[in-house]
């Protein structure tokens, strides 16, 4: 039946798999891969939300703490790439690009330590029976673990393999809820992610759709009129205001996680039903509920939007740099 999605259609086939070592080993199992299939990340997206929208207070500051790292180490990379513009090191546009790049990969390094802080607030709720305030408790885990969160992020920006975007998601959570790091995290985690697949790749796009809107979004908006392109990357390498801006966009366009931070644990307590490794904690009721109905759908529209937008931001820069006549245009 063309009409079942094919990801639902593997988990019902599992079940009648000849050999038993290849079924799911117990009906609960069967359960929870059927309902985690079915649901794909919208139920993990509205717990998430749920919990975020019944805590505001116990999250929101957390979330603020990991962005304002961001601008802090933006500050020396700006005064270096302006130091390079003053002396001709690199061409304006170059540099620019490169700031784009840091800034990205600093916001989802950001991200990664706010999953890793959300799972252990929630596992301290959990334990305790109620929500409280943890985020002290959390940054301060954060802090004594950087060195290893550090090394980690960058073992999983040299995996180069194509599934490593959306496979490795899952290793804060992974350091949070298990001690693991470096190359048994990212493992850890393309294990527990390959068990909900597509649920992982459309969670994956919620976690960079906000760090290539916030890079983008300065060069789009400068790219509308025929001759600020060029003058956008002075001001960011000058330090004039509105080059300073650039700074504080981690506080605006990061905000747009908030709600979906703590469907990463969420993913990896469904992963680990599916898998027969545990069930999934016991949390405080939420305030706030979300009553909307699920389906079984590979790819969903807001799924779409949020890889969509960064990729028409890009091509409303690249398209009005090279519609422009100045021969600087395209090295721009």
């Amino acid at each position: 039946d063309r009409t079942v999605p094919e990801a639902l259609a593997k988990v019902v086939l599992s079940g009648l798999e000849k050999d038993p070592g290849r079924r799911p080993p117990t009906a609960g199992t069967f359960a929870a891969r059927l309902r985690a299939t079915s649901d794909g990340e919208i139920s993990l997206i509205r717990k998430s939300k749920d919990v975020f929208h019944s805590h505001v207070g116990s999250f929101l500051p957390v979330l603020a703490a990991c962005l304002s790292m961001v601008v802090a180490m933006m500050i020396p990379v700006r005064l270096a790439a302006a130091w390079a513009a003053h002396a001709r090191l690199a061409p304006e546009g170059a540099l620019v690009v490169a700031l784009s790049c840091c800034f990205t990969l600093l916001m989802v390094f950001a991200f990664q330590l706010f999953k890793a802080a959300t799972t252990l607030m929630l596992l301290d709720a959990s334990e305790k029976g109620r929500f409280q305030p943890a985020g002290g408790l959390a940054l301060r885990k954060l802090g004594a673990g950087l060195g290893k969160l550090l090394g980690t992020q960058l073992l999983s920006m040299a995996d180069l393999r194509p599934s490593s975007w959306w496979a490795n998601v899952l290793w804060p959570v992974v350091w949070a809820a298990e001690g693991r790091s470096g190359k048994d995290a990212i493992a850890r985690s393309r294990l527990l992610c390959g068990s909900l697949p597509a649920a992982s790749r459309n969670l994956s796009v919620r976690q960079y759709g906000p760090p290539l809107i916030a890079s983008l979004f300065f060069p789009c908006f400068m790219s509308i009129p025929d001759s600020t392109l060029h003058s956008y990357g002075k001001e960011v390498l000058a330090g004039s205001f509105i080059g300073s801006l650039a700074l504080f966009e981690p506080i605006v366009f990061g905000m747009m996680f908030l709600g979906f931070g703590a469907a990463f644990s969420f993913l990896y307590w469904s992963a680990l039903r599916c898998r027969n490794e545990g069930i999934e904690i016991t949390l405080p009721a939420a305030a706030r509920e979300d009553s909307r109905k699920s389906a079984a759908r590979t790819v969903r529209p807001a799924t779409l939007i949020w890889a969509g937008i960064p990729a028409l931001m890009l091509a409303m820069v690249v398209w009005r740099a090279n519609g422009r006549a100045d021969k600087q245009a395209m090295e721009d």
